[in-house]
C-alpha cells in the first residue's frame, strides 16, 4: 500500500515482513531484492524485520503479493527497505493520541478533565478538587503513584505511573489511560516559553475505538488525533 509519511512517498509492507540483503541481486546499474513474510521467531537470524520501502525516483516495485514484495533500485543508492518503530505504532494505532494547544495551563487542565473522566479522577483523587496550576497537578499525580497501594499484601500495587521533566508530564492510570501535557517551545534558541501547553490523552488501546466514549468526547471538544511525533514537534519533547 502506497502512502505519504513524513513528507516521503512509501510502500507500507505487510506485518511480519523481513529482508535479508544477502539475497539481493546486484547488477551493473541496478540492484533487486525482495521482502518475505514469516512468523517471528526468537534467536539470531540473518534477516531483519522491515515495514516500508521508500519510493525514491530510482525505486521500482516489481511485484507485490501475499508472499512478499520485489523491488529494484539504483546500484549507486542505498537499500530503500527500512524498519521504523514510529511507522509500526502509527499503523497499529499505538502511537495515536488526542491533543489540543492551550494558552494557559488552567484552560488546558479544565478541558482535559471534561474530555476524560479518568483524567479528572486521577487529578482530583488526592484533594477532591481539580488543580489549576502545573505545580498542584504534578503533586497530585505524583502522590497517586507513590501511594498506589490498594491492598495490604502488595497485590495490584504500582499500577499507575508518571514521567516528569521540565518539558512536561505524562501520567498513566491503573486502567491504562495515558494523559498529560507538554510546554510549547519554538525550534529557535531565541524562542521562549510563554505559558502555552499542549495537552494530550490516549486510549489504553492506543488508537481509540470508533465508538469509544473518549473519541466522542475528544471530537466534541475539538481535540485532534495526532501521532506521538506530531505532538512532540508541536511541544517540547523534540528537544529531548
Amino acid at each position: 500500500m502506497e502512502k505519504m509519511w513524513n513528507g516521503r512517498r512509501i510502500f507500507v509492507l505487510p506485518k511480519n515482513s523481513y529482508h535479508y540483503c544477502g539475497y539481493d541481486n546486484k547488477y551493473e546499474e541496478t540492484i533487486t531484492g525482495y521482502t518475505y513474510i514469516r512468523d517471528p521467531e526468537p534467536g539470531d537470524h540473518l534477516d531483519a524485520p522491515v515495514n516500508y520501502i521508500e519510493l525514491r525516483e530510482d525505486v521500482e516495485i516489481l511485484n507485490a503479493d501475499e508472499d512478499g514484495v520485489g523491488v529494484k533500485w539504483g546500484a549507486d543508492k542505498e537499500c530503500p527497505i527500512y524498519y521504523s518503530e514510529e511507522l509500526e505504532e502509527l499503523e497499529e494505532g499505538k502511537g495515536m493520541k488526542f491533543a489540543k494547544k492551550f494558552n494557559t495551563f488552567e484552560e488546558g487542565i479544565k478541558e482535559l478533565s471534561e474530555v476524560s473522566f479518568s483524567a479528572e479522577q486521577a487529578l482530583t483523587w488526592q484533594t477532591g478538587c481539580l488543580p489549576y496550576t502545573e505545580e498542584e497537578a504534578v503533586k497530585n499525580l505524583a502522590l497517586n503513584v507513590a501511594l498506589d497501594r490498594p491492598t495490604a499484601n502488595g497485590v495490584d500495587w504500582d499500577a499507575c505511573a508518571i514521567k516528569i521533566s521540565a518539558f512536561g508530564t505524562e501520567y498513566k492510570t491503573g486502567g491504562g489511560m495515558t494523559f498529560g501535557w507538554e510546554v510549547v517551545l519554538g525550534a529557535s534558541p531565541m524562542d521562549t516559553f510563554k505559558g502555552e501547553y499542549i495537552f494530550f490523552v490516549q486510549h489504553p488501546n492506543g488508537k481509540a475505538p470508533a465508538e469509544s466514549t473518549l473519541r466522542k468526547s475528544a471530537t466534541e471538544h475539538g481535540w485532534a488525533e495526532k501521532s506521538d511525533m506530531m505532538v512532540g514537534l508541536e511541544g517540547a519533547t523534540k528537544f529531548i
